[in-house]
């Protein structure tokens, strides 16, 4: 467990982190819900916050009217406008794989200059897991578009604190130029944060905030702090003896 930015499926509080971090002294990096309580438990095992990331994320154990409610207006009638066309939605199977390939490399690779041998392997991959679903222009018809998302079991790196089995993270999206008009990508994203809710999920976490496309999914955000274990000891305990004085605890 060296090193592995560990959070459990529910947040922690100040008493289970301070065992946490007892246990794992070679823990170096973590990552936690915004809580003002454990920051001192923190900074005196010797980390400071390094990052804080604001998420935008739908609360899947809410009523599917709710979540609904909670979409912004030009979200709610792209999703409308997408069903009044006739778009379809479905899950990709491997015979698809060239279609969805296509999607990904003509739109997403093609607007930020991704190489295709950075795209394919994902989208196979995607597709053996069962976590991409196809936009097609009615029944049978061309594959328009496309969305991909991770469950807690192959999530690396610093979304490491979304567990299994509790988190569904949207992982990309693409579309072709000239079916846009149809608003595929918004039905798709619902439609991928309704199939998570029907699995059990609890969230649907489409990410940081930098985008309002992202942002008008959800009226609501969490923060996630990434904490890093200072290198010094020098510099541990000059932070534990700040947060000690400064902070009463």
């Amino acid at each position: 467990m060296s090193g592995d930015p560990v959070l459990p499926s529910r947040p922690f509080t100040a008493n289970e982190l301070r065992e946490f971090l007892r246990a794992n002294p070679d823990c170096e990096r973590i990552h936690l819900f915004a809580e003002p309580s454990l920051e001192p438990i923190c900074a005196r095992f010797g980390f400071f916050r390094h990052i804080a990331r604001p998420i935008v994320s739908l609360d899947l154990t809410l009523p599917e009217e709710t979540l609904w409610c909670d979409l912004r207006d030009k979200r709610r009638n792209g999703i409308r406008y997408a069903r009044k066309h006739g778009i379809v939605v479905q899950v990709a199977t491997p015979a698809e794989l060239d279609s969805a390939t296509k999607v990904f490399l003509e739109g997403y690779g093609a607007k930020y200059g991704i190489p295709a041998e950075s795209i394919c392997p994902s989208v196979g991959y995607w597709i053996d897991r069962g976590n991409l679903l196809l936009a097609r222009l009615g029944d049978g018809g061309a594959v328009i578009a496309a969305v991909a998302s991770l469950d807690g079991h192959d999530l690396t790196g610093p979304s490491k604190h979304f567990r299994p089995g509790i988190y569904s993270l949207y992982s990309a999206n693409s579309s072709l130029l000239e079916y846009q008009k149809y608003k595929p990508n918004d039905l798709l994203v619902w439609e991928a944060a309704l199939r998570a809710k029907a699995a059990g999920y609890q969230r649907f976490v489409l990410g940081s905030m930098d985008a309002r496309f992202k942002r008008e999914f959800s009226r609501g955000h969490v923060v996630v702090n990434e904490w890093v274990r200072r290198k010094s000891w020098v510099a541990r305990l000059a932070a534990r003896a700040w947060y000690s004085m400064g902070k009463g605890t």
